[in-house]
């Protein structure tokens, strides 16, 4: 997909979309191998960055089937866009959590973990959770939203 940043897009690598974020801390899971860069397609449809906030506690797994269902409006959003969009907004995730709303299967544990971009300690982190718990209303869900689509 075309980015959602800019009219023009550069291709990055995953190294470089990192570098990009300025992290302090990156948690060794959250590599290409677990997170694969999801490909760059031009399509005719625009998406744009949205941020999903619920007002009460969401649980992971409820959220992942909810978006699911919500696929004519939203879609998740992939490691590439999520880092794009960090690199430019770094210090949306110093306000609150950003949850990247594409995940990997643990093949050991057998559990799905989605990337978090937050604050800690003063340092932009990126951390890796397991989605099924209860995600608090100050944590958002990085998402992408179809342009020029009416409120439900």
């Amino acid at each position: 997909m075309n980015s959602i940043l800019a009219e023009e897009q550069v291709v990055r690598s995953f190294a470089d979309l990192l570098t990009a974020c300025r992290m302090g801390y990156i948690d060794e899971k959250f590599n290409e191998k677990n997170f694969p860069l999801e490909p760059m397609i031009e399509e005719t449809e625009k998406w744009k960055m949205r941020i999903l906030t619920f007002k009460s506690n969401m649980n992971g797994l409820i959220f992942f089937d909810r978006l699911k269902k919500w696929n004519y409006r939203y879609r998740p959003c992939g490691p590439r866009q999520a880092m794009e969009y960090i690199a430019t907004n770094s210090d949306l995730q110093l306000e609150n959590p950003l949850v990247v709303t594409a995940f990997w299967k643990n093949q050991e544990d057998g559990c799905l973990y989605a990337p978090i971009f937050v604050e800690e300690y003063g340092l932009r982190n990126l951390d890796i959770h397991e989605i099924d718990r209860d995600f608090e209303p100050t944590e958002g869900f990085l998402v992408l939203e179809k342009i020029g689509k009416a409120g439900w």
